[in-house]
């Protein structure tokens, strides 16, 4: 009913991000509900792979402030999926994931934008020692004291994608964690996300939602069971080396001392996966049909 609501009134949204993994699942949620979107992304190529039409495409930098002027007029809403994946051209946490997003949030007051939804992790206030989760929460700490539009920071419990490197692991026959893989968490599916994301804007609207929002999947797994999710997809036997502890703290200890290009990552998932990560569950996806979907994907092409 929100979905519709929103469309029936004609909010106009601008995507930030709308080329990486959540990005595109608004794109198709979006089109799907025939709703009032523009996009913004450096690649025309891309944009234009995802089957928007030329008025749905704005073409500009987010780290270039001069590049992102005017981008939003006339908009209602802006979703800001904006963060690093891969770092490259030598940029890092805080020029991505802080500064490109102040820079669209200027744009954003400047424009008289009503509200803006920023995509962030779970837990990431208490983390802020993880140069990603730091750089994310500098920037939602500014989003939130912003008197000139309604701010919402949604905080879902990482991808399915994020899983994939599970599937990976469990393709080579040995699957390796650390501890007894008792860790539970549920991630949530790009278009389940999408879906909730959407959904709050009636309500942030109309100022009757809050602006700090978490979220996770609807099915909470162990470490442990995540992976044999993936052996069975893969219809292979199970075979999972259980590594000390301690090697998990030895190899966070070297990632936080690497430069983030090489560590980040590792630093930010060997963080998150020492303890239980379990958020609001909502979402109609579930792993195993995850990982068949993959399985079928690899087969085809192959």
């Amino acid at each position: 009913m929100q979905e519709k609501l929103q469309v029936q009134e004609k909010v106009r949204i601008l995507v930030a991000g709308a080329t990486g993994y959540l990005g595109q699942h608004f794109v198709k949620v979006l089109q799907q509900m025939d709703a009032d979107f523009v996009t913004i992304g450096r690649s025309k190529h891309r944009l234009d792979a995802l089957g928007l039409t030329a008025k749905q495409i704005i073409e500009a930098k987010v780290t270039e402030p001069k590049s992102l002027e005017g981008c939003c007029k006339n908009i209602d809403v802006v979703i800001s999926c904006i963060g690093i994946t891969r770092q490259q051209d030598g940029f890092n946490y805080m020029d991505v994931d802080y500064q490109a997003n102040i820079n669209l949030l200027e744009q954003a007051e400047r424009a008289g934008v009503k509200s803006f939804i920023y995509i962030s992790a779970f837990n990431a206030p208490q983390f802020g020692a993880v140069r990603l989760l730091y750089a994310k929460e500098e920037f939602a700490k500014r989003l939130l004291s912003s008197s000139l539009l309604q701010p919402c920071v949604i905080r879902p419990n990482g991808f399915y994608r994020d899983m994939d490197a599970f599937y990976e692991m469990a393709k080579t026959g040995r699957s390796y964690l650390i501890g007894k893989g008792e860790v539970r968490l549920n991630p949530i599916h790009g278009e389940d996300l999408a879906h909730y994301c959407l959904a709050q804007i009636a309500p942030l609207l109309a100022g009757e939602t809050q602006s700090e929002l978490s979220i996770g999947g609807g099915e909470v797994v162990s470490l442990k069971q995540l992976v044999q999710l993936a052996y069975q997809a893969l219809d292979k036997p199970v075979r999972i080396t259980y590594l000390p502890e301690f090697i998990g703290s030895i190899a966070l200890m070297i990632a936080k001392k690497l430069p983030e290009r090489w560590g980040g990552a590792a630093e930010f998932f060997l963080t998150v996966s020492q303890q239980d990560m379990v958020a609001p569950q909502c979402g109609k996806h579930n792993l195993l049909s995850h990982f068949i979907s993959l399985s079928n994907r690899h087969s085809s092409e192959g």
